[in-house]
């Protein structure tokens, strides 16, 4: 290091700090904001703030969800609209041109969000992907799942305290805003967040 100067460590996490602070105010996650500084492309803002669920109290901490993020994954989740829906589709690979099933879409949008790698999940995946989260502390962007019952269960993405978005069955109308409730054909309504890696 050159007498005056700042250090390479020093530097690289001044960047870091400015990328992470840079993706708060522009509403946009981390990994989209370095893909587009990797690219060379301007940081366009992200989607708007969204008024949060009443939650009932606050939400455990290092989670990812509410007006950042969870608007973030609301806004993805209606580019699907009308998507058909086909059983196992999205299972082969994340966000296919063709129809997917519930939690191929899901996986689909978590994915576009920077939030899930790998492979798609199944409903089941989606039970214990993220943590867990009270029902009554839910926001929009959460994943709702229910587990069991007929076609292995079903699983969307919440945009308040009653909607999700969902692609429901085979002739439904595809990708589409649904009502959610506490439990759903007497099974719990299971509430999954993205946890920040940092």
């Amino acid at each position: 290091m050159a007498s005056g100067g700042i250090s390479g460590p020093a530097l690289a996490a001044a960047a870091a700090g400015g990328v992470l602070i840079w993706s708060g105010i522009q509403n946009r996650s981390v990994i989209e904001s370095l893909r587009a500084l990797a690219m060379g492309k301007p940081i366009e803002p992200g989607p708007q703030k969204s008024t949060p669920v009443p939650t009932g109290g606050a939400a455990p901490a290092g989670l990812v969800g509410g007006s950042g993020m969870g608007a973030n994954l609301v806004n993805l989740a209606a580019t699907y609209k009308g998507r058909s829906y086909t059983f196992g589709g999205g299972h082969g690979g994340f966000c296919p041109s063709g129809g997917m099933d519930c939690s191929g879409y899901v996986s689909c949008v978590l994915h576009r969000a920077g939030l899930l790698n790998g492979r798609p999940l199944t409903t089941d995946g989606l039970a214990k992907w993220g943590a867990s989260v009270p029902f009554n502390q839910r926001q929009p962007g959460d994943v709702l799942v229910w587990v069991g019952g007929p076609g292995g269960g079903h699983c969307g993405i919440a945009i308040n305290a009653d909607t999700m978005w969902h692609n429901p069955c085979t002739g439904c109308g595809g990708v589409q805003v649904g009502r959610y409730g506490k439990s759903r054909s007497g099974r719990p309504t299971i509430v999954r967040r993205a946890v920040l890696s940092v």
